[in-house]
């Protein structure tokens, strides 16, 4: 909440292969930062129903859980 903050902007692009699949990226940049100029990509996976009622729920403990549910199963896929 600084006043004084960068701003961040940038443009992407998010395609659809399927109904339960998109990939895509993101450039952003920052207006004190000429020089900032970041590309991510990444694949998207439409959440499981069960998935959406916990991140909506108010219980946050299953929440955090999920969370750290899907990094760790990230982090496996991305270190093979």
């Amino acid at each position: 909440m600084d006043a004084n903050a960068s701003q961040l902007y940038g443009t992407g692009e998010i395609r659809l292969e399927s109904a339960d699949r998109a990939s895509g990226y993101f450039t952003t940049r920052a207006d004190t930062q000429p020089k900032l100029n970041a590309r991510t990509s990444g694949v998207y996976l439409r959440a499981e129903p069960e998935d959406l009622s916990i991140l909506d729920g108010r219980d946050n403990q299953r929440r955090v859980e999920l969370i750290a549910e899907r990094l760790s199963h990230w982090k496996s896929i991305k270190n093979v």
